[in-house]
């Protein structure tokens, strides 16, 4: 199916097919999807809003100017995505046990959101932006953070030496989640 220019809420989404479709710029708001395939689909400056995705798939899903603003995400296999075109916005939004591994999401912003036990293997993360995050229990390992912001994210735990973090900025207050690994403690 193809839609465009649409907005989707709650009660529009019924008859709706959403795997192997195309939605072009279209607003899904207010809506709590639970277990939909989103398999094979494409996205093109679609937003989703004040909505859930709760065991969502997204195998194969195109991904280009999407954002996800004021949205709970949880137990999401991003790395299924198809990485070909991948442009996302993670902002102002809450995400739990969400797979974010060997994706290209350099320049992407994820800030003013909570990243819940989330994590990020091999995932270039070049000039991303995690300004006033809470990273908690989230796990970075491999990553390409090179010229990435931290200002002012909390509870994050990133190790030297297992991740590339070359002009990357961080608070001075989170400096702790830089030396966790070594067991130094900052007073």
């Amino acid at each position: 199916m193809y839609y465009e220019n649409m907005t989707f809420i709650k009660k529009d989404i019924d008859d709706i097919k959403f795997e192997n479709s195309e939605f072009y710029n279209c607003l899904f708001d207010n809506i709590d999807f639970n277990k939909v395939s989103f398999n094979s689909s494409i996205f093109e400056n679609c937003t989703f809003k004040n909505s859930m995705l709760v065991f969502c798939t997204f195998s194969y899903a195109k991904f280009l100017g999407v954002d996800f603003v004021n949205c709970e995400v949880a137990n999401i296999i991003f790395s299924d995505l198809n990485t070909f075109v991948l442009e996302v916005s993670l902002s102002n939004s809450y995400f739990k046990y969400c797979d974010f591994s060997k994706l290209d999401l350099s320049n992407t912003t994820f800030s003013e959101g909570t990243f819940d036990e989330c994590l990020f293997f091999e995932t270039n993360l070049k000039r991303s932006n995690f300004s006033f995050s809470d990273l908690r229990n989230s796990s970075f390992e491999r990553c390409d953070l090179e010229g990435a912001i931290f200002e002012k994210a909390i509870n994050y735990r990133i190790s030297p030496i297992n991740n590339k973090i070359k002009n990357a900025i961080f608070s001075v207050g989170g400096l702790d989640g830089l030396l966790k690994d070594f067991e130094i403690k900052v007073v």
